[in-house]
């Protein structure tokens, strides 16, 4: 993706030689990125430098009036942050996808967030807005210098109102029947993607749940009617016990939700 128009705002955008974004810029302004040889991001810069972000480790600093300032760190429940010269302590409820639910400091809930499930944010007036809190959906940055507005997955950039990637698939070649730009092969009820790299199953409380949904006709092959085996198939798979899914050193129950319809 070149150029993308997000609320009215024209964009274009420029990559280096491992595809990841090194310019996002509109007719007004420019976010420039450069990044360790690992395609780690290091730094985004807006433009004459007057804005931006650098990243060391887990430390974040930001850039404000000529000065490089601590921003904030995470920890195993939110964020440390610097506000008004105090140390504070941001706690993020997350959900099974680890996006950003609430932000909570000392008790009151600074931030309330609700999805659509390709991320996008509702655009509730009841549900309140933190400006400064960066991390939301999957618990990504979004990209706020130059108002880029894409959330960084790390691999790659996500753009939450397309429901589509920046730059394709690293993994295209494991998926070709799937568009090297879709977000989790179009199917975010079944499936995450942790990093921008590649696609799994969602965990819904410790337990790997596969849906899917077969449309089939009245045909029947070699005497036997399509629906009806398929139908059984799939009561089979929703009604078994015991199924296991492992990976990484890591075991969890699978349940499948299948639908079979005419």
């Amino acid at each position: 993706m070149i150029h993308r128009v997000r609320r009215f705002l024209s964009q274009t955008l420029s990559y280096n030689i491992l595809s990841l974004p090194c310019s996002i810029s509109t007719s007004s302004d420019e976010a420039a990125y450069s990044y360790l040889s690992d395609g780690t991001k290091a730094q985004v810069l807006g433009e004459q430098n007057e804005d931006g972000y650098a990243y060391l480790g887990s430390m974040v600093f930001a850039l404000r009036e000529g000065e490089w300032l601590f921003d904030s760190t995470p920890f195993a429940g939110g964020m440390i942050r610097r506000v008004a010269g105090s140390w504070v302590a941001d706690r993020h409820a997350t959900d099974h996808l680890g996006s950003v639910r609430a932000v909570v400091r000392n008790g009151q809930v600074l931030e309330r967030n609700d999805y659509y499930p390709y991320g996008g944010r509702h655009e509730n007036p009841s549900l309140a807005a933190d400006a400064a809190n960066r991390w939301r959906f999957s618990g990504k940055e979004v990209q706020t210098t130059a108002g880029v507005n894409l959330l960084d997955f790390g691999a790659r950039l996500y753009d939450d109102c397309l429901c589509r990637w920046t730059t394709r698939d690293p993994m295209s070649e494991k998926y070709y029947g799937f568009s090297p730009y879709n977000y989790c092969a179009g199917d975010p009820v079944s499936f995450q993607d942790p990093d921008g790299m590649d696609r799994q199953i969602k965990t819904r409380q410790n337990t790997k749940v596969i849906s899917a949904r077969f449309y089939v006709d009245h045909s029947k092959y070699h005497g036997i009617n399509t629906y009806d085996a398929i139908a059984k198939a799939a009561l089979f798979l929703n009604n078994a016990k015991g199924l296991k899914y492992s990976k990484d050193g890591e075991t969890h129950p699978v349940s499948f939700d299948i639908t079979v319809m005419r």
